[in-house]
Order: C-alpha cells, then structure tokens, then sequence
C-alpha cells in the first residue's frame, strides 16, 4: 500500500488475532450471592475460603477452588461496605445523642 509520500507500507505482522470473545464474564456468584451475603452477617470473621468451602458443600459441583480469588474479591467489598455501613452509624449516633441530653 501506498500513502502520499510514496512510502509502502505492509501488514502488521506482529499482531496477534485472536477472535475468540474476550468480554466480561457472566457474575459467578450471583444466584447465591444473597445467601453469601447472609451467612457473612451471621459470621462476619468468616473467611472467603470457608465460605467456599461451606457453598461447596451445599451446591455439589457448583463452585470450585478456581473461584476462591474472585469470592476474595467479593467478600473485601462487602466487608469495605459493612465498614462503612458502622461509620455512618456511629457518625449520626453521637449528634442524635448529644440532642438528647441538650434537652
């Protein structure tokens, strides 16, 4: 090929196709995501592998040790919430306590 400046320029060669689908993955978790959820409130020490493990245990051959980083993933976030679920708490607490004893 040609341009204006009568330069040739070919195919790049160094690219490699690759056209298998490369977009996001369907949510793993997500038919038991609200469970998870629950069982993290009852416990909330509860790590992300015994999670794992007690899923396993209740849906055979649904979940593998593959998925325990994405589960890891799943859990920071939802404790990173819980966190900032307390601090909201806390911060209107003290204000809606000092109204009381001001009166």
């Amino acid at each position: 090929m040609l341009d204006e400046r009568r330069v040739s320029v070919g195919t790049k060669t160094y690219r490699v196709f690759n056209y298998k689908w490369s977009g996001c993955k369907r949510d793993i978790f997500a038919d038991h995501w609200t469970e998870m959820v629950e069982c993290l409130e009852e416990h909330p020490d509860q790590t992300a592998l015994e999670l794992l493990v007690e899923f396993q245990v209740r849906y055979p051959g649904r979940y593998s040790q593959r998925q325990l980083y994405t589960l890891q993933k799943r859990v920071r976030v939802w404790r990173q919430q819980a966190v900032q679920r307390l601090i909201n708490e806390v911060s209107r607490t003290p204000n809606q306590a000092s109204l009381e004893t001001s009166r």
